[in-house]
């Protein structure tokens, strides 16, 4: 009796999954031109449950594009807001499940951003920090919305410090920085200062990479 509840229990809930799944792609993929989809997608209705990992991370990762710059400055504004509508209530959707979930912070600090929402998007920012400290691709989207998009007053935070310490580690996030502070003179101030304090072979990989930076111009 048990294993044929335990059957039973496993096909309803795969039965679930594979509708929620359809119903996302259906809302996110096929409509064209760019106006008619983002009046699908912001009055397409999401559904109450946890939908697939990979559905979820699909639906975030493509509001992230579409909330970033350059994409967002290429939308037209009616279509944009349509979008924004729709990719907060995404992120909302997906923290009612995973409160801890690291992209679905940092995909509703964007919303809250073009919302106007500057504190919901610093609250964002901060707990998207505090749950995935060390994925330093998320710790890139996050510097580049500090440098690009938040108010100078905003950006010399410990959070953004974290993520700068986070980029310093790696040769890809080293590259960012380098060229961040070559393109942004405003950027110097914060990366000079954690680039001074990191071990050793972090510091020694920054400055590696602003040399050979320097030397192509």
């Amino acid at each position: 009796m048990k294993l044929s509840f335990s059957k039973l229990l496993l096909t309803a809930f795969t039965a679930v999954s594979a509708w929620a799944l359809a119903l996302e792609l259906r809302s996110m993929g096929n409509l064209t031109p760019l106006e008619t989809r983002a009046h699908h997608m912001a009055t397409s209705s999401l559904p109450h449950i946890f939908l697939s990992l990979r559905a979820t991370q699909n639906a975030l990762l493509s509001c992230d594009a579409a909330l970033s710059e350059p994409t967002s400055l290429l939308q037209p504004t009616s279509s944009f807001n349509l979008i924004t509508q729709h990719c907060n209530r995404v992120a909302a959707n997906t923290l009612r499940w995973m409160p801890s979930h690291g992209h679905a912070h940092f995909v509703a600090a964007l919303a809250a951003h073009q919302l106007g929402d500057t504190h919901g998007r610093a609250i964002h920012v901060e707990n998207s920090q505090k749950n995935a400290p060390f994925e330093a691709w998320l710790a890139e989207r996050r510097f580049a919305l500090a440098m690009n998009q938040i108010d100078i007053s905003d950006r010399d935070t410990p959070g953004l410090r974290a993520d700068i310490i986070t980029l310093l580690s790696t040769q890809s996030g080293a590259e960012l920085l380098a060229a961040y502070y070559l393109r942004k003179p405003t950027s110097r101030s914060v990366l000079g200062s954690v680039a001074a304090g990191a071990v050793a072979e972090d510091r020694v990989r920054f400055l590696n990479q602003l040399w050979q930076k320097q030397a192509k111009t």
